[in-house]
């Protein structure tokens, strides 16, 4: 989990390579303006890996993800379908106009019945 992981050793790069020089089977990492971790080779090549599967597993899953969704909406011809309510889909002409919520509608409703107070 790495709550209680310790924090690798920043080392300069003199000190970077005196230990790289003991310890062959080591690797360096850069973390700023010389300024290096030093870390196990074989340790570092394993979580390369499992971060080369991790992306190549989403990479197949955005590729059925697409597949999925040119399917559902019919190779995006539905995805064409106007869903504005400025547009009518009845066959009444002319433009549909909410009436909820209106003005229009509640001055007429005080008109009709009175005041609502």
């Amino acid at each position: 989990m790495g709550f209680f992981r310790k924090k690798e050793k920043v080392h300069s790069l003199a000190e970077a390579m005196d230990i790289i020089r003991r310890n062959p089977e080591k690797d360096l990492i850069p973390v700023g303006n010389n300024r290096y971790i030093v870390v196990d080779a074989a340790q570092m090549q394993l979580q390369i890996n499992a971060e080369k599967e991790a992306r190549k597993k989403n990479n197949e899953f955005m590729g059925r993800k697409e597949v999925f969704m040119k399917e559902i909406t019919g190779n995006g011809e539905y995805r064409k379908m106007p869903h504005d309510i400025s547009e009518s889909h009845s066959s009444k002409p002319g433009r549909v106009v909410p009436t909820y919520n209106n003005y229009q509608s509640a001055k007429n409703y005080q008109k009709k019945y009175g005041q609502s107070r």
